[in-house]
């Protein structure tokens, strides 16, 4: 405390000049400097740095800062969250010890270009520390020294999981029938159109499938039962068939299959096996039960489409040929 009753910040420094014979000090010089403000330049800067890192880790960005060893310096609170970190558990880390070495593969490209010198953008699946995976929109910046060389990267991402999770689910409902889970006719076509152009014409066969009671349960028990009857068939149907055939419903009471020929008769021996595995199905609602059946026809695709290939059409086997 200096005459005036402040407070003063003093450094002292001394040093021993004189010892006796058994080497204690008699004698000692030294200096005392006044450095409050220092002191205070520096409670200044503490004050600005937490100030600004409330700031960055209030930002709804995930920030980090790498060295040109590709270690993390600094990150914000967002970003070490995401990976399920305390910030401070990351300074000194690299890159591949969070993210993991198979994911950091693919991002070493990136952090080239940038030590390159040249920005990186890019968007890309992760996995968290939990084992869950999200996504993020990135940039990586250079920084680059006064004398011109690269010293490290700046990062900045976004967590765009839901977005990107929201779209996946609005593609995934226009390509599937919401009441079956199945594929829906439009897609059926589109990959009907893709496999005819990567194969054989011969190598497949279609199979429609029409369930012979959703008139019958529609009218004694209502929708909500055809519906679940819809739902019970779909299941059966699904688990008879093998990976390289694809399955839809492709109208009421209509299904189809894209049958990959493995043999002369193998269409036949499908359609008989949906066939008997449907009719052992016994549909009970409340307190009516009801037979299951299907009536089936196999088609060779031509090109055409799902619609032109009706199992009414001119394309379809005979009759007499159905189940």
């Amino acid at each position: 405390m200096s005459r005036t009753g402040d407070w003063k910040g003093v450094e002292s420094r001394g040093m021993v000049v004189e010892r006796d014979s058994n080497g204690i000090a008699l004698r000692m010089t030294g200096t005392n400097a006044d450095i409050t403000e220092r002191k205070l330049a520096e409670t200044t800067l503490r004050a600005s740095e937490n100030q600004l890192r409330l700031v960055i880790d209030s930002v709804p960005a995930m920030i980090a800062y790498f060295d040109v060893e590709r270690r993390y310096r600094f990150v914000n609170k967002r970003y070490a969250e995401f990976y399920g970190y305390a910030p401070e558990a990351l300074i000194g880390k690299e890159g591949r010890e969070v993210i993991g070495d198979q994911v950091y593969q693919n991002y070493i490209k990136y952090f080239d270009q940038v030590m390159a010198g040249s920005p990186a953008w890019y968007q890309r699946k992760v996995m968290q520390k939990n084992g869950d995976f999200g996504y993020i929109d990135a940039a990586l910046i250079p920084h680059v020294s006064d004398n011109g060389q690269v010293i490290g990267a700046y990062f900045m991402a976004r967590d765009v999981t839901k977005s990107v999770e929201a779209e996946e689910r609005i593609r995934y409902m226009a390509r599937h029938d919401t009441l079956t889970d199945l594929l829906n006719r439009r897609e059926f076509e589109q990959r009907l159109m893709h496999v005819l152009r990567d194969s054989k014409q011969d190598d497949c066969e279609l199979i429609y499938l029409n369930v012979d009671q959703l008139k019958i349960v529609n009218d004694s028990c209502g929708h909500a039962a055809g519906d679940e009857l819809l739902r019970q068939v779909a299941a059966v149907l699904r688990n008879c068939i093998v990976a390289d055939d694809l399955l839809a419903r492709l109208g009421s009471d209509e299904f189809g299959v894209l049958h990959k020929r493995s043999s002369v008769d193998s269409t036949q021996v499908l359609a008989e096996r949906l066939r008997q595995t449907t009719q052992a199905l016994r549909f009970a609602w409340q307190e009516s039960s009801f037979p299951v059946s299907i009536s089936s026809c196999s088609v060779l695709p031509d090109g055409k489409t799902v619609g032109e290939l009706s199992p009414m059409g001119p394309a379809a086997v005979p009759p007499e040929t159905a189940h």
